[in-house]
């Protein structure tokens, strides 16, 4: 990707992370972690991983940074979280389904 002029470069700068090479531009997405996930879409970092672990939402991209496995994940990944948390609450049978579903009316 190429800044075709000084405007474009500092946009780009500003939205995202930037790596300059001689004379092409890199652009680095922000990620994020497991714990801003969960507290991005509003629910707990346990519930997060149970929905991980049990396969009911798909995994993120993992990578070793300091002897540690980190999840990485992206906006589309928060997205498909974010779905998945409303679709379930829209389903069940709980106070907290049955609220949001007269509110869809």
């Amino acid at each position: 990707m190429t800044a075709s002029s000084p405007r474009d470069l500092a946009l780009l700068q500003r939205n995202s992370r930037l790596q300059i090479h001689k004379r092409c531009i890199f652009v680095q997405m922000r990620r994020y972690t497991t714990q801003e996930v969960a507290k991005t879409i509003g629910v707990g970092y346990q519930t997060l991983l149970r929905w991980l672990y049990s396969k009911q939402l798909a995994e993120p991209e993992r990578m070793m940074y300091g002897g540690q496995n980190l999840r990485l994940w992206t906006k589309a990944d928060i997205a498909r979280a974010r779905k998945y948390k409303v679709d379930g609450l829209l389903s069940r049978k709980s106070r907290k389904g049955m609220r949001r579903r007269k509110q869809r009316r």
